[in-house]
């Protein structure tokens, strides 16, 4: 039985789980926004919480302590210098869930975990042509496709060329890896 223990195992071993909460933390204290499933964003949600009450308080004990979470400098030089003084009056609840509905392979609730006072992102006409036109730079030009050549009534028959017959065409996976073992011509299937 679990009794006391706290949080959520995510089907994860606990090494795997730990790396996950760390850069799922590490991602959202960069981007400021993530989209991740309800459980993760709930399990998130706490230790980003507890890392910007670190960053509030300040000195070099809570700097290293939040140093274990984040392996990033130039992340931890920001949420000391930056976040912790957009919070300075806030005393919790610095980050806030939104729940998007199922993901469509395997139906797993969705949700946006962000920080409080996050730069909104509302899609100008300028951004959208700027994303549509990286798609179109993104995606290989499609290949042309060879005509058919039609036969003409007139035309004359293909001719095999010399130095022996055509070979029929094998089928199934005997075609495909070669058919096994030749047999020298002499040799019977006794």
């Amino acid at each position: 039985m679990r009794h006391g223990k706290r949080g959520r195992i995510l089907d994860r071993p606990r090494d795997a789980r730990r790396a996950l909460l760390r850069s799922l933390v590490t991602a959202l204290l960069r981007e400021e926004r993530i989209k991740t499933t309800v459980a993760k964003a709930k399990e998130v949600r706490g230790k980003a919480e507890r890392l910007i009450t670190y960053a509030k308080e300040g000195g070099v004990a809570k700097r290293r302590l939040a140093a274990r979470e984040i392996q990033d400098r130039a992340l931890l030089s920001k949420l000391f210098d930056e976040i912790a003084s957009r919070f300075k009056e806030r005393s919790g609840g610095y980050t806030r869930i939104f729940h998007l509905g199922p993901r469509l392979g395997d139906a797993a609730p969705m949700a946006q975990l962000e920080l409080i006072g996050a730069p909104s992102v509302v899609k100008t006409e300028e951004t959208k042509g700027k994303a549509a036109s990286k798609k179109k730079q993104a995606r290989p030009a499609p290949r042309p496709l060879k005509p058919k050549a039609k036969k003409e009534e007139g035309a004359k028959p293909e001719t095999k060329p010399e130095g022996g017959e055509e070979k029929p065409k094998r089928r199934g996976l005997k075609g495909l890896f070669g058919g096994g073992r030749k047999k020298p011509e002499g040799e019977s299937k006794e």
